[in-house]
């Protein structure tokens, strides 16, 4: 499901590689006493617990650790001279570990690898995956370079638990890979990856799938998609009920709650964080923090009487800490005290919030909120100073929403300082990051609930859109006729005031009525430059929706490419396995078409000569692996639409596959041309030869049928075209066709498709 980088895989595999092939002593021709050696190893489980109880003890004090190492080495030494290697390496581990503790990354790497190198010489399958898996469970993850050191030991495992079929293993080493790619900004990898999890447990029983939803969520969040990020938050919550493992649920309930305080839903909010509060959480911490989101949601629903009265209750009840206990109180008082108008205690305990976090979210939420506390209060100088902390926060792991509080916060200050052209700028990131948001979660949205009739979907759109075009057409065809009436208005006003000048007061009098018609058409003027500036903007949008379907169709034919490869992986049927290859390269050849419309300034037509030598790279890497096989592209620049281009680029896929498999079966080595030349206006010829062994001569474009033959004829027949074939000296087909206009939703006739291969 999840790919290693070769440097990453390198870095690992070679010194495991190098530990394997080092010989690991072997016993003596001299036997130990069997009830020595049971004694040995009851000591030395003793002592491998008794480090464990070290290790796991809260904090990581040096004492501890060092009487864990003791303990360990001890062990180590036993197993090793009574030749005990399973307990060798599991100390080898546990010794990888109480580095761990001490931060000794270097030498805590060296000594995990020794002892997945040891389950590897043993053939532990399953004890190396474990080993894997704890390496990456207690490796640091607060670098890049660390979470890469992870990601790779949960790669490994991954692997591993695959080999085995220990299928929940695996799909909790993936959804952790996932969970390291969101932490580094990779949100899209992430989405991918735990996309697959979901996908993989509906075949098999998953006990952390809620998990995986809920994280699923989380990008969705950092993504600014609302819609698809509150989809998932009620799928986590339905899976958590139906596994019936409530452990995780206060935190699940928390974070719905807060999807909802987000879409503006504050009594949903409300209802979800009281469900939040009837469970416990592992984390006093986040047990705090979801009491205090409850005293934030009854502030925003106007209730900040009753909040500070429940909050100082359960305050005088739990006592805070002095770490973020206390600054989510103190966030919440400030938030209560804002809200009844008492700006002297809300600005003192807004104030204790504003210290630095490792958490750069919990610190981008204090200034937030004391920027947003001082521009209630008109305090601009202030709320000027917090906003300029916000922008120097760092801004990759910030989400939308956030982004736009900012640029507001920004535009409100520059404004209340008269700054207005640094103001202006501001209000347009905000709306550029509003509008971004707003149509990425409706695209999304409906992109969810129609999945399963996406080419209804796409239909209904464009009819949408040629509507939607025909009344632009008729508002401009309307404003048009406005305009041409004003012009009229305008020269009898003229002609008016000509006749004004045969008397002063007529003159006055037109004149006014003159200046009163003008002030009008200015007006006017200005609705039409409007009315313009909309016209363009939903042209504008028509292109972007056009693309974003080519897009969409294009994601969906690789989706399908990888699920016929991943499937193929399961035959052993070569048979089957061709079939599959050959179904993958027909849709390969599709694919291109719309990745090249939606990529392209052209949404009309397709550069074939760009789009055979791009199909021609993709056969040549999927089918030619030890033979020599030269292609030769004579290629005019030629523009077909879609209707043709796709037709023509499965008849190109079907031939040259045909002649790399069949046409070289002794030598392996040879050439195929294609030609494609425009022969007349608007009439083409697409030649594809080659100069391998051809076909009998009794065989004939009629009489072969064969499945790629029918397929070629009635991609021919579709596209209005001829066909003729000549296999003397190797193999050419050549199809003529013109450039009339065909439907893409003409169906391809039936008697082929059906015909025996």
């Amino acid at each position: 499901m999840v790919r290693l980088s070769r440097v990453s895989f390198l870095f690992f595999i070679l010194p495991v590689y190098a530990f394997s092939q080092t010989e690991i002593p072997r016993p003596s021709l001299r036997t130990l006493p069997a009830d020595q050696r049971i004694k040995d190893s009851i000591k030395i489980k003793q002592q491998l617990d008794a480090a464990r109880y070290y290790l796991s003890k809260p904090g990581d004090l040096k004492r501890d650790v060092d009487s864990a190492q003791v303990k360990i080495k001890g062990a180590l030494g036993l197993s090793q001279k009574i030749y005990a290697v399973r307990w060798e390496n599991e100390s080898l581990k546990l010794l990888a570990e109480s580095y761990c503790k001490l931060n000794d990354l270097a030498t805590a790497k060296t000594f995990f690898l020794k002892a997945i190198a040891g389950y590897r010489q043993e053939g532990a399958i399953g004890e190396e995956a474990q080993a894997w898996q704890r390496f990456a469970d207690v490796w640091p993850h607060f670098t890049p370079e660390q979470l890469a050191d992870q990601r790779s030991a949960y790669f490994h495992a991954s692997l591993l638990y695959k080999k085995l079929h220990h299928t929940e293993e695996q799909l909790t080493a993936d959804k952790e890979i996932a969970d390291i790619d969101l932490k580094s900004g990779k949100y899209d990898l992430a989405e991918q990856e735990l996309l697959a999890v979901i996908s993989e447990s509906k075949r098999t029983p998953y006990k952390k799938l809620p998990y995986t939803y809920d994280l699923l969520g989380g990008v969705y969040r950092l993504n600014g998609n609302s819609y698809r990020e509150l989809y998932y938050r009620i799928q986590a919550i339905k899976s958590m009920n139906e596994n019936r493992d409530l452990s995780g649920a206060m935190e699940f309930y928390c974070r719905l709650a807060g999807t909802y305080f987000d879409l503006g839903q504050y009594d949903k909010s409300l209802e979800n964080i009281k469900k939040a509060l009837t469970f416990r959480s592992p984390s006093p911490d986040y047990q705090f923090f979801v009491q205090t989101r409850l005293v934030r949601v009854l502030v925003v629903l106007k209730r900040p009487k009753e909040a500070l009265a429940l909050l100082n209750g359960f305050v005088r009840l739990h006592r805070p800490d002095e770490g973020l206990q206390q600054f989510f109180a103190n966030t919440v008082y400030g938030d209560c005290y804002s809200a009844l108008g008492d700006f002297s205690n809300a600005e003192k305990y807004y104030l204790k919030t504003v210290i630095k976090f490792s958490d750069d979210r919990v610190t981008e939420s204090a200034f937030e909120r004391i920027t947003e506390f001082y521009l209630k209060f008109k305090q601009y100088r202030t709320a000027q100073y917090y906003t300029n902390v916000l922008l120097s926060l760092p801004q990759q792991n910030m989400t939308p929403s956030a982004l736009r509080q900012i640029h507001l916060f920004k535009f409100k200050t520059d404004s209340a300082f008269g700054n207005y052209s640094a103001a202006i700028i501001q209000f347009q990131k905000y709306k550029q990051v509003n509008d971004s948001i707003f149509n990425l979660n409706k695209v999304r949205a409906m992109s969810e609930m129609e999945v399963k009739y996406e080419t209804e979907k796409k239909e209904r759109s464009i009819a949408l859109l040629k509507s939607q075009e025909a009344l632009q057409q008729a508002d401009y065809e309307k404003i048009s006729l406005q305009r041409n009436l004003m012009f009229c208005v305008c020269f009898l006003l003229l002609m008016t005031v000509g006749l004004a000048y045969y008397g002063f007061r007529l003159y006055k009098r037109t004149a006014r009525k003159l200046q009163l018609k003008q002030s009008e058409i200015n007006s006017q003027n200005e609705s039409l430059q409007i009315l313009n500036d909309r016209q363009q903007k939903l042209l504008t949008e028509k292109e972007w929706l056009l693309r974003e379907v080519h897009h969409r169709v294009k994601n969906n034919l690789q989706t399908t490419i990888s699920l016929l490869n991943w499937q193929s992986s399961f035959l052993t049927n070569e048979d089957a396995v061709d079939a599959i290859q050959n179904s993958q390269s027909r849709i390969q050849a599709m694919s291109l078409i719309h990745q090249k419309l939606y990529q392209g300034e052209n949404l009309r037509t397709i550069n074939m000569k760009a789009y055979i030598e791009e199909l021609v790279s993709y056969l040549q890497d999927s089918f030619i692996s030890s033979k020599d096989i030269k292609f030769e592209l004579l290629l005019q620049h030629v523009e077909l639409d879609i209707a043709k281009s796709i037709p023509i680029g499965l008849i190109i896929n079907e031939a040259v596959t045909n002649s790399i498999k069949h046409a070289f079966p002794d030598t392996g080595k040879g050439k195929i041309s294609i030609n494609l030349d425009a022969v007349a206006a608007d009439n083409y010829v697409l030649s594809i030869a080659d100069d391998g062994v051809g076909y009998p001569e009794v065989m004939t474009a009629e009489t072969n049928n064969s499945l790629g033959m029918n397929l070629i004829k009635g991609l021919v027949r579709q596209i209005q075209g001829t066909l003729d074939m000549e296999g003397s000296n190797g193999m050419r087909i050549g199809v003529g066709f013109n450039d009339v206009k065909v439907a893409l939703g003409d169906a391809i006739d039936q008697d082929y498709i059906s015909s025996p291969a």
